[in-house]
């Protein structure tokens, strides 16, 4: 195996690999073979950038907590899955798993927000009670 320079690529089942993804790349194509096996094009270029895009996918949605996903990021992963799609990768492993990741991410907004209303409901309850008392006081006055 030659030693890769640092600006030097890595060819992986016909498509160019930045060296500091290629275990990762290695690894989608030993477990999902099928994922870019009816992909027309040839355009060396359009494959390159079509890979960034299914390792970025990769990445976002198995290096991320699902909290800290926004609902932006989950919009972009999924324009990007039917790209991917429409390009003729066979994604429906990563759309699987961006469904849980998506669920998971929803869920826990849910509990932010609810964490957030408790704290306002306290605000709110505090800010009720002096009310009551200034109230009160003005009437003594």
């Amino acid at each position: 195996m030659k030693h890769l320079h640092r600006h030097e690529k890595e060819v992986i089942n016909g498509f160019i690999v930045d060296p500091s993804q290629t275990t990762l790349a290695k690894w989608i194509f030993t477990h999902y073979p099928e994922t870019a096996v009816h992909v027309q094009s040839q355009d060396l270029a359009l494959r390159t950038k079509d890979m960034n895009v299914l390792l970025d996918i990769f990445e976002t949605l198995s290096y991320k907590k699902s909290c800290d996903i926004s609902e932006a990021q989950l919009r972009h992963v999924s324009d990007n899955l039917s790209y991917l799609k429409r390009a003729g990768f066979k994604v429906e492993w990563l759309r699987a798993k961006f469904d849980d990741v998506s669920l998971n991410a929803c869920e826990a907004r849910i509990v932010k927000l609810k964490e957030e209303v408790k704290k306002q409901e306290q605000m709110v309850s505090y800010l009720k009670d002096m009310l009551k008392y200034e109230e009160a006081k003005l009437k003594k006055l």
